[in-house]
């Protein structure tokens, strides 16, 4: 059997499993592990986790990765063949089954990882999954995305006990709390506060919020004696953050106008619980942070709000704005809606980006695109180089191999820190065979 006969094989397997194939059938079906690493280098596809590859022209959606934990607990088997007896499988349960149901209140919490049931303890590397040792019964089982899945009622009876000891990882052995060592414990998932929590009202932070008004494209066209009024209108909270804070969350609800003054903040999508991230959009000073939300009749955030660098941002509450001026209203809702067509393509760009079907197209897309946007060859991006990745959808590993593969061409060079990347076009970057 020829390569092409093996591919062909491999990827009908990968077309019914939502793009995804481990490397136990790649190699049952005669592809070595050696030709496995040669095609994630040559971006055909992405590896999702130990074990487990995506095709990276197939979609991704906010379940791949918890699809893939899945695959990896019996790689040798194709998933038709499991979901025809689910109640011998395992069964996904606790936080991601309910973010499959759409059961309100939940959030994704990577630190968590996925939490499967099955009857008797299992053995796996995985430091993301864990187990429920129990026998469900038919009817507390449904098939939910192509996997097992405890029902609605089950999942909601889990949360309720929420006995986090039930979940247990059998190949770990866990200590008491006492003689761990505080030093190697995983820092919890920081949240942004507001640190002084009161209104800004001293004469030094009412100067920083004109200041910062006057530079902003949003209030164009405002006469300094509007500025003014509408300083004295509103009453800004200063909130600060760090790398990595959660300043909201998906699913609440943006009844501010958050105005960045400083470092920068992602907007991502949270997948479910152990996978961490992609981010969908990037806010540097000075700009308003989802003004589209703020705007729109629901209100409620579609994506999480992290911060990249550390900084400093203001919450205008929209009710401040209502004592305004007529006038000055309709030239504030005129400049916010500029923002928000700016916004719509910004997605649209990174759409376009998404849809090439490697990791070159991708970066090389990315590449042009600051380009033209910064009119210059020497560009800046405000993100490191895990977080382009997560931008791009790809591994951090295939981005790192095609930025060294251009830098042998020529065609660029960089330089990464722990918050940009800093990039010399040599020349027009294009795709090689």
């Amino acid at each position: 059997m020829g390569l092409q006969d093996k591919l062909g094989r491999v990827f009908g397997i990968a077309a019914s499993q939502w793009g995804l194939i481990t490397s136990a059938q790649a190699v049952r079906e005669g592809l070595s592990r050696n030709a496995l690493s040669s095609l994630t280098r040559n971006g055909v596809l992405e590896r999702v986790r130990m074990g487990v590859y995506r095709v990276s022209a197939a979609p991704r959606d906010a379940f791949t990765e918890a699809k893939a934990a899945w695959l990896s607990l019996a790689p040798e088997t194709d998933a038709r063949e499991r979901i025809a007896h689910p109640g011998a499988d395992y069964v996904l349960s606790r936080d991601v089954a309910a973010l499959l149901h759409g059961i309100a209140g939940v959030h994704a919490r990577p630190n968590r990882g996925y939490v499967f049931s099955c009857a008797g303890l299992r053995k796996v590397n995985a430091r993301d999954i864990f187990f429920i040792d129990r026998a469900l019964n038919e009817r507390d089982i449904v098939i939910a995305e192509g996997m097992p899945v405890t029902s609605r009622d089950r999942t909601i009876a889990d949360l309720r006990t929420s006995d986090d000891r039930a979940a247990t990882r059998p190949r770990r052995r866990v200590r008491p709390a006492a003689t761990q060592n505080p030093g190697k414990r995983k820092p919890r998932e920081r949240v942004a506060t507001d640190r002084h929590g009161a209104h800004i009202t001293d004469h030094e932070g009412k100067e920083a919020i004109r200041a910062l008004l006057t530079e902003m494209r949003c209030f164009e066209g405002l006469r300094r004696t509007e500025i003014d009024a509408l300083c004295g209108a509103i009453r800004p909270r200063a909130e600060y953050f760090k790398s990595g804070d959660i300043i909201m969350r998906m699913g609440e609800v943006l009844n501010d106008l958050l105005l960045l003054e400083s470092g920068t903040v992602f907007s991502r999508m949270d997948y479910a619980a152990g996978g961490r991230e992609d981010i969908s959009s990037l806010y540097a000073p000075p700009a308003f942070v989802e003004p589209e939300i703020a705007l729109s009749s629901k209100r409620t955030l579609r994506t999480s709000l992290a911060g990249g660098r550390d900084g400093r941002l203001y919450r205008i509450a929209l009710s401040d704005l209502d004592s305004l001026p007529t006038d000055t209203r309709l030239i504030l809702h005129r400049n916010l809606t500029s923002f928000v067509c700016d916004s719509a393509i910004r997605y649209a760009n990174r759409t376009d980006i998404l849809s090439r079907h490697n990791t070159d197209e991708r970066i090389i897309g990315y590449f042009n695109l600051q380009r033209e946007r910064q009119r210059t060859h020497a560009i800046r991006i405000d993100m490191n180089q895990a977080q382009l990745a997560r931008y791009l959808s790809v591994t951090r590993a295939s981005l790192t191999d095609t930025l060294n593969r251009m830098r042998r061409r020529g065609e660029i060079d960089y330089v990464c820190t722990r918050t940009d990347m800093r990039i010399t076009l040599e020349r027009d970057p294009h795709v090689r065979p």
